[in-house]
């Protein structure tokens, strides 16, 4: 049961997560359970605190609150029962919320959708998080090759081989940070508006990407998902809602080798995976990436830090 500030949620609002080897496990699955599980170990980690390090106030408490009942995840559904997009977890707060840096990001109280710093305090000593490595113009090229576009789009092309490339370049052109860079890439192939000094790459990128939501508007087999898209760049947003639906295949095909686990913990385009569970990281990031290669080639997985 997460305690989390205010910025997110109202105050007490709590939850629990019994993915994790620290919180409440299922009790109708004990043959699921590691032999390992330590209830010492669990009462005393969820009855830390955490000290807010952006700001370094207001102390936040991690609280036990209950024997709970199993988490679950939920994604869009069209009215025919098509499910698409991301995977969410169903916990109190679920929303977007708009930082101050104006990014909208998705915040629940759970592992998934609380503040990064919360979340490394409470799941880095146990677990590791497994990431794709520039997800979005990965499965985007899984599109383009779907509407026969790969020649079409070389700019997603290059940016899916090497991502912390196109980085550099748009740091070396436009004088950012890498932590922009990425921000203004994601930004662009989710159809933000042209910005005038928008360097080369990035209008290039736009043009790529709306070519391939182009294909995907006229497709008949999406257009009970666009009948869902708001008005406000509704190509783009189609375009989103794919590759994501195909980034929660990819997170499912990696799962399995994990036996389907529910204590993992999705995190979009990732999972938290018990540390007891991975005796060689190398070994398990390659069977990541061959389990979703048939799917996306470029898809790369790695171990990030936390």
């Amino acid at each position: 049961a997460v305690l989390l500030d205010d910025l997110y949620f109202p105050k007490f609002a709590v939850t629990s997560d019994p993915h994790c080897k620290f919180m409440s496990l299922p009790e109708d699955d004990d043959d699921d359970i590691d032999s390992d599980y330590d209830e010492d170990e669990h009462n005393k980690l969820i009855d830390t605190s955490w000290i807010d390090e952006t700001t370094g106030e207001d102390e936040l408490s991690v609280v036990a609150a209950f024997k709970s009942t199993q988490r679950t995840y939920d994604r869009k559904r069209t009215p025919d029962g098509f499910e698409f997009g991301r995977t969410y977890v169903c916990a109190p707060g679920g929303r977007w919320v708009e930082e101050e840096d104006g990014e909208r990001k998705w915040r629940s109280a759970a592992l998934q959708g609380c503040p990064k710093a919360l979340r490394k305090k409470l799941a880095q000593k146990n677990y590791l998080d497994l990431d794709m490595v520039g997800a979005a113009p990965c499965l985007m090229m899984t599109l383009a090759r779907t509407y026969k576009l790969e020649d079409e789009v070389p700019h997603l092309r290059e940016l899916a081989r090497d991502v912390k490339a196109a980085r550099r370049t748009i740091c070396e052109t436009s004088g950012c940070t890498m932590d922009e860079a990425k921000k203004s890439i994601n930004m662009v192939l989710h159809g933000s508006p042209k910005r005038r000094d928008e360097s080369e790459l990035l209008s290039k990128l736009r043009e790529e990407a709306l070519a391939i939501a182009g294909c995907l508007w006229d497709d008949p087999e999406w257009h009970d998902v666009k009948g869902l898209c708001i008005k406000e760049r509704p190509k783009f947003q189609l375009l989103s809602r794919a590759w994501q639906t195909l980034e929660h295949t990819a997170l499912m095909s990696a799962w399995a080798l994990l036996q389907n686990d529910r204590r993992v913990v999705f995190i979009f385009d990732g999972m938290l995976v018990q540390r007891n569970r991975v005796v060689d990281k190398d070994r398990m990031v390659h069977q990541f990436e061959e389990a979703t290669r048939e799917l996306c080639p470029e898809l790369k997985w790695a171990v990030k830090e936390w």
